[in-house]
């Protein structure tokens, strides 16, 4: 044998080093898989924590109350992004307006779902009633007693700085 055909033969320590990067390869092939998969598995929040979530604001923004004058601060204190900024250029009227007409109704809500899980929090599906609707208004959907039959779309997310998830988007569907 020439000395150019043993340079030709591969040794035993460059297998070996080449087994070893194939093998890391794919460690790290498997270990991006798993994080990839176990990040779209677990939702951030529970299903419980959203429809809990969306219940609250739901029943607190459906329950106009002339004497409580607070109660702007507390929707704005649970709503983040646009809904938080719509809603903070016409908080001060809502609360005249409430104040002036003398409302006072009690909303409740009936049910909730989640929809949809996102990075950030998730949609939830509410049905709610709306204190006691005029006879105008009783026929666009409202229920026998007086109550008006309301379906909302939130959408809740973090506002990166509170532990506590926040409505980002109000949405009424007909």
């Amino acid at each position: 044998m020439t000395s150019t055909a043993r340079a030709r033969r591969p040794t035993r320590g460059g297998a070996l080093a080449a087994g070893a990067i194939v093998m890391l390869a794919a460690a790290v092939a498997a270990l991006v898989i798993a994080v990839v998969h176990s990040d779209h598995s677990q939702p951030r929040y529970s299903d419980e924590r959203l429809t809990s979530t969306a219940s609250r604001f739901a029943g607190l923004l459906l329950s106009p109350n002339r004497t409580d004058t607070g109660r702007d601060r507390a929707i704005l204190s649970m709503s983040t992004g646009d809904f938080h900024d719509e809603f903070a250029q016409s908080a001060d009227a809502y609360t005249e307006f409430v104040r002036i007409r003398g409302i006072e109704r009690a909303g409740s809500v009936d049910g909730a779902a989640v929809d949809a899980h996102t990075a950030a929090g998730g949609r939830v599906l509410v049905t709610a009633q709306a204190g006691q609707a005029s006879s105008a208004t009783r026929d666009s959907g409202a229920a026998a007693d007086g109550a008006l039959r309301i379906r909302l779309v939130l959408t809740l997310e973090s506002d990166g700085t509170a532990a506590d998830l926040k409505v980002s988007e109000v949405e009424l569907v007909t």
